[in-house]
């Protein structure tokens, strides 16, 4: 599965194991399989947002928490939008383009 839903699975496992639950004790409070949640938790599925806000209620954990760790965590995808975003608020479209062009060249030379 992809690298979100593998970071996803594991912010579960470490916020079911803070709760001192097992997969099966989680089971038993969101009437999901265990054999899901441990695959939900592994990153093997694809699980929909009212499964997700079903384990999230059953942790007592609000999604918008979550949310907020999601996107501060380093290995998340999108986790420096905001640095990016500041760091190129206020440059016109040509420096924008400048410093996107300078960017690839940067790639190509660490590849």
């Amino acid at each position: 599965m992809d690298a979100l839903s593998k970071i996803i699975g594991n912010k579960i496992r470490a916020l079911r194991k803070s709760k001192g639950l097992t997969q099966d004790n989680l089971s038993d409070v969101t009437g999901l399989d265990y054999r899901y949640i441990g695959a939900v938790e592994r990153g093997e599925i694809n699980f929909t947002m009212k499964t997700f806000e079903k384990i999230l209620t059953s942790l007592d954990v609000p999604l918008h928490n979550v949310a907020n760790q999601l996107t501060t965590d380093p290995s998340h995808p999108h986790a420096h939008i905001e640095e990016w975003e500041q760091l190129i608020a206020g440059l016109s479209d040509e420096q924008i383009a400048s410093l996107l062009h300078a960017l690839k060249e940067l790639r190509k030379a660490l590849e």
